[in-house]
């Protein structure tokens, strides 16, 4: 009998105490993931498990972190002001206006300190989006007529 063992691969090998390379997903699946999650209210898919909003909002790419933050924001759970917060520190303005309005979607109270906060942020957007925020949050949680003064007096203070 002969036995041939030519062609035959092996796995490559990883030296113990080293993480294998990690899976590249493109773009468009990272953003798949977002939208499916987002659609489905969920933070995470046990299923898949790179599919988690979690991990998606420290993604490296700019794009990746803005559209997670919103989907967080719209799945409206509330441990997604505690995901959220980092955000409102990112070196993206326009990921830090998704944090923001997204917070702001949640609707709890947890919400708004942080909010206040981000009213003294550099960006004149993101200012705006903290105070909208508030009103939002104080619409969910006071009443119309809160929220309407809560909303004038962020408003006016983040453009003074």
């Amino acid at each position: 009998m002969l036995v041939l063992a030519a062609g035959c691969a092996t796995a490559p090998s990883v030296s113990p105490g080293t993480a294998p390379p990690a899976a590249v997903f493109s773009l468009d699946q990272r953003v798949a993931w977002i939208l499916r999650l987002e659609a489905q209210r969920w933070l995470a898919d046990p299923a898949v498990p790179p599919a988690d909003l979690r991990r998606l909002v420290t993604d490296a790419d700019r794009s990746v972190r803005r559209r997670a933050a919103l989907a967080v924001g719209r799945v409206g759970l509330t441990e997604g002001v505690t995901i959220l917060t980092p955000l409102l520190t990112d070196a993206d303005p326009e990921v830090r206006t998704s944090a923001a309005f997204a917070i702001g979607l949640i609707g709890q109270a947890s919400g708004e300190a942080v909010l206040q906060t981000a009213l003294a942020d550099p960006d004149a957007r993101v200012r705006g989006r903290a105070a909208e925020a508030l009103g939002l949050i104080a619409s969910s949680t006071g009443g119309v007529r809160e929220a309407w003064t809560t909303s004038a007096t962020a408003v006016a203070d983040a453009f003074t």
